[in-house]
């Protein structure tokens, strides 16, 4: 990727409308950025991006605000995917090309806690709408993507003398209210939500969590990735100081992490991957670990560890894991094997190990 920014120190508008003497600081932000993303056997992205916005401040309160955003994206499906689209018709509504002229909000605030002056808390939340008016041009139609996307996220971390006690909590939902099909009623696999990986539910690899309780992608020998239009997340972890080596801090972690992406309209392709309340117990994942942390002072090395305590495309137990038969895999689904014509279990790791830089919130 390339990016290139130009940033101008006061409102650039056509005609005055704001008051800037209100503000304590103000920003005109011009932005660029080409994007090529490979993986391998399955897709090729480019995307070609460009902004136009502003960015205030007064006291501990950041707004920023781009009225232009242009997304123009190319897609090419590689033969591990097609393939994947054979057994999973859903992926191909969320695998398409199309565009995106959007208009971005968000809203963060960072302020100590008034009772505990150890405590910091920190609030985003965030909103972003595309072709609500362009799209209602006809020719148009076919080409630009008609979504609204928005997303909250608080942290709070406590501070003791020699560990901290961290909490973060996040939601976030997108609804796809264009008439294409060709876009189906999902946003674009590149505004979707995710889970796993190092910054998120670690004891899942990147991508490999949701939808729901569904297992569609958990019995796929091909193409496991998932992606949901809504996503509910919840983290909390201990960390503490260890020794310190020369220059360098050794710290250690315990964490929980709790949450699921899901779709918020039923597709009779995934069964249990929509949102439904009622069954929000069964949906959810919990996931608790380990993890070091080797700090450079100029940059941070993290190392987690962490086990699927409920996994809710595991069947047995309502998804809870049962430690009086512990195992490292989970060998309950099987897939068909052309070459042996027999069906064989596919290995799914009840851990993951995640390398990380810098803390994951």
């Amino acid at each position: 990727s390339l990016n290139h920014t130009y940033t101008f120190p006061k409102f650039i508008v056509p005609f005055k409308i704001i008051r800037t003497g209100r503000f304590d600081a103000i920003r005109t932000i011009a932005s660029f950025s080409a994007t090529y993303s490979d993986r391998k056997d399955f897709f090729r992205v480019r995307s070609l991006t460009a902004g136009w916005g502003y960015e205030w401040t007064r006291k501990n309160k950041v707004w920023q605000y781009k009225p232009l955003n242009i997304e123009l994206y190319s897609l090419d499906t590689l033969p591990l995917l097609d393939s994947a689209f054979q057994t999973n018709p859903f992926l191909r509504t969320s695998f398409n090309t199309g565009s995106v002229i959007s208009q971005q909000l968000s809203f963060s605030v960072n302020y100590p806690d008034r009772k505990n002056p150890a405590a910091n808390n920190y609030i985003r939340i965030s909103a972003e709408e595309s072709g609500a008016l362009v799209g209602l041009i006809k020719s148009l139609e076919d080409k630009i993507y008609r979504y609204i996307k928005v997303n909250a996220e608080y942290h709070r971390v406590v501070a003791y003398r020699k560990s901290a006690l961290a909490f973060r909590a996040t939601a976030g939902i997108g609804y796809n209210f264009g008439k294409s099909a060709k876009f189906g009623n999902t946003l674009p696999f590149f505004k979707q939500f995710v889970e796993g990986g190092p910054n998120s539910m670690r004891a899942w690899g990147l991508r490999l969590l949701g939808l729901g309780s569904s297992v569609v992608s958990d019995t796929s020998d091909i193409f496991r990735d998932r992606y949901g239009d809504m996503q509910l997340e919840t983290n909390l972890e201990y960390r503490y100081n260890i020794a310190q080596i020369s220059s360098m801090k050794l710290a250690g972690a315990v964490f929980a992490d709790v949450g699921n992406i899901w779709n918020i309209r039923k597709n009779e392709a995934i069964p249990g991957g929509e949102f439904d309340i009622s069954r929000l117990g069964t949906d959810i994942a919990v996931g608790v670990g380990t993890g070091l942390r080797f700090d450079f002072n100029y940059f941070l090395i993290r190392v987690d560890f962490g086990i699927k305590l409920k996994d809710p495309a595991r069947r047995e137990n309502n998804g809870w894991m049962d430690f009086s038969d512990f195992t490292w895999k989970n060998y309950e689904y099987g897939v068909y094997n052309p070459v042996t014509n027999r069906i064989e279990p596919l290995p799914r790791n009840n851990y993951a190990i995640q390398l990380g830089i810098g803390l994951p919130f």
